[in-house]
């Protein structure tokens, strides 16, 4: 319950934080937190109390709110207004199919032949995946919701000569 009131918290904290800092840095932390914590979060846990359990999945959690507050404004702002659902839809939903439903297989693997701490390691990399692709990305937060944001192919403009 605790962890689930500290994903909450933190949700919004992220998501408030982000119209004040910008949507691109609030992920890079919520998901360099993240990082920190897939590296820590088993090793800790391996201590065996029930007050290193409670840390451990309050503070990941924690750090997933953070990172997933600002996602429902940043990721229909990367895209042009006409291919904004279809766009966020598209990349929200590949995102969950390839970071979720894959990572038990991977995971169960891992834990047979290199033991829980490689789950971490697992962890790891996909948040290095994410923060690469964010430096890559561009801050949304001051652009206008009408603005093109991406490529709209359609887009015809009208000279006069």
């Amino acid at each position: 319950m605790a962890g689930g009131v500290s994903l909450g918290v933190s949700t919004i904290v992220g998501a408030v934080w982000s119209d004040k800092i910008g949507r691109k840095r609030v992920l890079l932390i919520g998901n360099g937190l993240c990082l920190v914590m897939a590296l820590g979060l088993f090793p800790l846990i391996q201590g065996g109390t029930a007050l290193a359990l409670l840390v451990g999945v309050v503070v990941l959690q924690a750090a997933i709110g953070l990172a997933y507050g600002p996602l429902g404004a940043y990721l229909p702002e990367l895209f042009a207004p006409r291919y904004r659902y279809t766009g966020a839809g598209l990349s929200y939903n590949i995102a969950t199919i390839l970071g979720g439903a894959i990572t038990p297989i991977v995971a169960s693997q891992l834990i047979t032949n290199f033991g829980t701490f490689s789950i971490g390691i697992y962890m790891a990399v996909l948040c290095a995946i994410s923060l690469i692709a964010l430096m890559f990305s561009r801050e949304t937060r001051a652009l206008h919701l009408g603005e093109g944001h991406g490529p709209d192919v359609h887009s015809k403009s009208i000279t006069t000569s």
